[in-house]
């Protein structure tokens, strides 16, 4: 009896033992350099380089920000990636895919890439937090840059975009703090809400053809102080520059309206010029929550309005307490 419980308690003993180094090799195993992120995807990390290659062909897969919705499988591993490099035969790049790769400061991209962060999830782009990311150019395919895919980079001073891209999605480039200007393709059609909202360094935009309005909320709270229009240009949209930094703005004969809060709370704006004789201010003498809903509410009322005589502008100019002066 006794031989039986002394032989249980060395298997026992040799159990536990044999389970403790499991964990304790399970603990100190090093991260996955390698493996697949797509149906036809791998990518392969050089801890030595700090590149991250993705290779193969078609789309990769969506990730998540916990374990249950699935986590990129180089996420412990992020803090290694300087580079990224996404090689020829990818078509499409997943949500949170380069989430918070935040010492990545260069990004190539495959000319069979035709959209990015194709996403309906909050906060869930491509390249999210990427915050050493200094500059990016789209390939000559790419049709979509889907919502969030750039929001929060905020060392990103340069985008290129291609002369295929139909749209940018919501919040595409939010919070690119220090982008200094943007250019849009006469191929883009469609710009998502806030798409370029609190990009703090942003002065300049330039429109395509392609765009008969230039976007609702798409530059709130940005540093916008001067607009290229193309000719197609047709309606400011709602919100669309508010509380960015004009001093002086010209709105062309092709703008038939200006929709509500198109450029509220610009307070450095000292003279508007409006060529449409017959151009809408849409929501004068309406209020809500965040005071006038009118173009220019919150302006100063020392604020010069110019136009033609006998103008829509003129009659706006009189309604608000503005100065008028007839071109």
């Amino acid at each position: 009896m006794m031989k039986k419980i002394t032989s249980l308690i060395i298997v026992l003993a040799m159990l536990v033992t044999t389970l403790f180094c499991f964990n304790v090799t399970s603990a100190f195993a090093a991260n996955p350099t390698s493996g697949t992120c797509g149906t036809n995807v791998k990518w392969n990390l050089n801890t030595t380089t700090g590149v991250l290659t993705l290779t193969g062909s078609g789309a990769t897969k969506d990730y998540g920000e916990t374990a249950l919705k699935g986590i990129a499988p180089w996420e412990k591993s992020r803090d290694l990636i300087k580079s990224i490099v996404v090689s020829e035969g990818i078509t499409s790049l997943g949500q949170l895919l380069f989430n918070k790769c935040t010492v990545a400061e260069s990004v190539s991209l495959p000319s069979t890439l035709t959209k990015m962060s194709d996403t309906n999830v909050p906060k869930y782009g491509t390249f999210r937090e990427c915050t050493s990311l200094k500059s990016i150019t789209m390939p000559a395919n790419l049709e979509m840059i889907g919502p969030y895919c750039f929001m929060d980079c905020t060392a990103l001073t340069t985008v290129i975009l291609n002369d295929k891209l139909t749209s940018i999605g919501t919040y595409a480039f939010n919070n690119c703090s220090a982008l200094k200007s943007i250019k849009f393709p006469d191929s883009l059609t469609s710009i998502g809400i806030s798409a370029f909202e609190d990009c703090k360094d942003l002065t300049t935009v330039t429109y395509g053809t392609g765009m008969t309005e230039t976007g609702n909320m798409a530059f709130r709270n940005s540093s916008v102080s001067k607009i290229n229009f193309s000719s197609t240009i047709t309606e400011v949209s709602p919100w669309s520059f508010y509380g960015c930094n004009f001093v002086k703005l010209e709105i062309p004969d092709t703008v038939t309206k200006i929709n509500i809060r198109g450029f509220a709370n610009c307070t450095a704006l000292q003279e508007v010029t409006v060529y449409n004789p017959n151009c809408v201010f849409d929501g004068i003498g309406q209020t809500d929550s965040n005071g006038g809903k009118d173009p220019f509410n919150g302006s100063q009322q020392s604020l010069l309005v110019k136009g033609h005589s006998n103008s829509t502008a003129q009659t706006y100019a009189n309604a608000k307490g503005y100065k008028f002066e007839s071109i």
